[in-house]
């Protein structure tokens, strides 16, 4: 009896010491925001909102063994994250939501602001592209003054399997008035250079816009590192878009 109630104290001291580490850091946080935590602190802290009773350190640590870096746990699938000891359904989906609502909080932030001209054009396809895994083609519509109307994504995968469909594109503009538009598509593991595919889909979208009077201004290749405009090159690449 004495021994059970011994091992409930100790039981219930470390689940307070716990308790007051959290508080530390949840208050160090409020006051100092996430820029001089280390990698693991950061994990740590994040995990407190899946993990109530559990000391987190240990696990941060394993993810960042696992990864490499904080943001390669983070751009993780919720099937690699699973594979790591500690981490569950609710651990696995608050670390892979992060990049996600990143990208959406960037996207939103650039759209409530105007966006004009084909450099601040080809950032806002970056915004939206850089944290994707998979490759997406994204469509922005402009108006005579290239400022940005709405974009859309309009297809997955590489451009080399994308029939791009013209005439989607075309009901995609004329029923928001615009009379531009630039094309963006990500490479998330590769180079942002144009492949030879992406010059012919380039071609082709050019010629079929133009046939209905719409223009094809620009086609930006995205990876996580930064983004390549075609349109900032025309001695190579200006025949895409006569």
């Amino acid at each position: 009896m004495h021994e059970e109630h011994t091992k409930g104290k100790q039981s219930s001291e470390v689940a307070h010491m716990h308790e007051g580490h959290r508080k530390r850091l949840r208050q160090r946080f409020i006051h100092e925001g996430l820029e001089n935590f280390e990698p693991h602190v950061i994990l740590e802290l994040l995990l407190f909102y899946a993990i109530p009773q559990k000391d987190t350190n240990e696990i941060a640590h394993r993810l960042l063994e696992h990864f490499g870096s904080l943001s390669e746990v983070f751009d993780a699938s919720f099937e690699e994250l699973m594979k790591i000891k500690d981490i569950g359904e609710y651990s696995a989906s608050l670390i892979s939501m992060v990049s996600q609502l990143s990208n959406v909080y960037m996207m939103d932030k650039a759209a409530k602001k105007a966006i004009q001209g084909l450099d601040q054009v080809a950032q806002f396809a970056y915004e939206c592209l850089m944290h994707k895994k998979t490759e997406h083609i994204l469509l922005i519509c402009l108006d005579n003054n290239k400022t940005m109307i709405t974009h859309k994504i309009i297809a997955e995968g590489s451009v080399d399997q994308s029939l791009g469909d013209i005439r989607d594109i075309a009901r995609i503009m004329l029923g928001v008035n615009a009379t531009a538009a630039v094309l963006a598509h990500n490479h998330p593991r590769g180079s942002t250079r144009p492949s030879g595919a992406d010059e012919q889909f380039t071609i082709n979208i050019n010629e079929g816009l133009s046939k209905l009077h719409l223009k094809l201004l620009d086609h930006v290749i995205v990876n996580p590192g930064g983004y390549f405009s075609m349109a900032s090159e025309p001695r190579k690449y200006g025949h895409c878009f006569l």
